[in-house]
C-alpha cells in the first residue's frame, strides 16, 4: 500500500507569526497585520497484498473532510483565490513515463471538483526543496516536480529498510484584511515534489497493481494537488484524501468533494488585502 501521512503546520521564517495566530482585528487609523504560513504534506510508501473492493462513485460521508488550514477565531481558513488563474509549471526532467498526462488528468480532475482555473505556463527547471527554488519568485504557481531521494532537502534518502517518501506537498498562505475589514486567509503558491523510487506504481487513475505498490500515480497526483489548495487527510477509505492508498479507482469521495468545494469557486472570490 502506499501511505501518505501529513506533516503538522508549520511556519517558515522569521517574517512569519509562530502558529495561526489571527491578526487583531482592524481599528481607525492602524494597518492590519499580514502574516505568511508555510504548510507542508509528507506521503510515504508501503507495499501490501489488495483486498477487493468493488467499483464506486462518490462514496462516503460527505463530512469526511479536514482542511489543511482550519478556521480559528476571528481567522478564515486559507484558499487559493477562486477568481484568479492559479498558474502551474512542471519540470520533466526525472518524471516517469506517462507521468506527465497523469499529471494533467490530475489538475482537470481537480479543476471540475474545485472550479478553480489551473493554467499550465509550461517546464521549468525548479526543483522545490532546493535554494534555487526558495530564491525563486513563484507566487501564484504550483511547481511540480519528480527527483531522486537524497538530492533535495524535502525528500530524503530513506533508512536501510524502511520505505521512503513518496512525495511531498507544501506552500505557502497568508492572513490579512480586507478594505471591508473582514479577514481573509489566501494560499500564495504551492509545490507537488514526487520521488522517483516507485517505478513499479501504476500508471492512470483505475484498479492499479494487486500486488506490491498499490494505488496509481494519479491516485497520487490527486492526493498531493489536493494538499496544494488546501485540504487535509479524511478518515475513511474511499477518500482520496485518506491518508493510505487503496487499491480502486481514482475518484474524489464524498468528503472529497464536500471540502474541495470549500476550497473552490463556490466560496467566492477574495478581496485584495489592505495596508
Amino acid at each position: 500500500m502506499a501511505r501518505f501521512r501529513t506533516a503538522a503546520v508549520v511556519v517558515a521564517s522569521a517574517l512569519v507569526l509562530l502558529g495561526l495566530t489571527p491578526p487583531p482585528a482592524p481599528v481607525a487609523h492602524t494597518p492590519p497585520r499580514i502574516s505568511r504560513h508555510e504548510f507542508r504534506d509528507a506521503a510515504y510508501g508501503s507495499s501490501a497484498t489488495a483486498a477487493p473492493m468493488a467499483a464506486f462513485g462518490a462514496l462516503g460521508s460527505s463530512r469526511d473532510y479536514s482542511l489543511l488550514f482550519p478556521a480559528q477565531t476571528g481567522a478564515p481558513y486559507a484558499r487559493w483565490n477562486p477568481c484568479k488563474p492559479i498558474y502551474w509549471r512542471v519540470n520533466p526532467r526525472w518524471a516517469p513515463e506517462g507521468a506527465l498526462a497523469d499529471l494533467q488528468g490530475a489538475f482537470s480532475r481537480l479543476h471540475a471538483a474545485t472550479g478553480l482555473a489551473f493554467v499550465y505556463r509550461g517546464t521549468t527547471t525548479l526543483v522545490p526543496g532546493t535554494a534555487a527554488y526558495d530564491a525563486a519568485d513563484t507566487d501564484g504557481y504550483i511547481i511540480v516536480a519528480w527527483a531522486p531521494d537524497g538530492s533535495t532537502a524535502l525528500i530524503p534518502r530513506a533508512p536501510r529498510g524502511r520505505y521512503g517518501l513518496m512525495g511531498m506537498a507544501g506552500g505557502y498562505a497568508t492572513t490579512g484584511y480586507a478594505s471591508n475589514g473582514k479577514p481573509y486567509a489566501t494560499i500564495d503558491k504551492a509545490y507537488v515534489l514526487l520521488s522517483t523510487s516507485f517505478p513499479s506504481l501504476a500508471g492512470g487513475f483505475g484498479w492499479g497493481n494487486r500486488y506490491g505498490w498499490l494505488g496509481t500515480r494519479g491516485m497520487l497526483d490527486m492526493h498531493e494537488l489536493a494538499h496544494a489548495v488546501g485540504l487535509d487527510h479524511a478518515r475513511g477509505t474511499t477518500q482520496i484524501m485518506y491518508p493510505v492508498a487503496q487499491r480502486m479507482p481514482a475518484n474524489w469521495g464524498a468528503g472529497d468533494l464536500t471540502g474541495l468545494r470549500l476550497v473552490g469557486r463556490a466560496a467566492g472570490c477574495i478581496p485584495a488585502f489592505t495596508g
